[in-house]
């Protein structure tokens, strides 16, 4: 299998003051040998890590 083989599907994560989990949820993503074609992460005003965490995966 091709690892750069893009799928055919969209990801879509939604998080409200859950930074404490969406780093293992990206990486999760990340980590998947067929990747999404792209990954949405729906976020309403959050006051913790979130914003932070979400940049770290800038590729998605």
């Amino acid at each position: 299998m091709n690892p750069d083989r893009k799928a055919d599907i969209a990801v879509i994560v939604t998080c409200h003051n859950y930074g404490r989990y969406l780093w293992q949820c990206l990486n999760s993503i990340q980590r998947q040998l067929l990747k999404p074609a792209s990954v949405l992460i729906v976020d309403d005003a959050s006051t913790d890590e979130t914003e932070a965490v979400a940049r770290q995966f800038p590729e998605m």
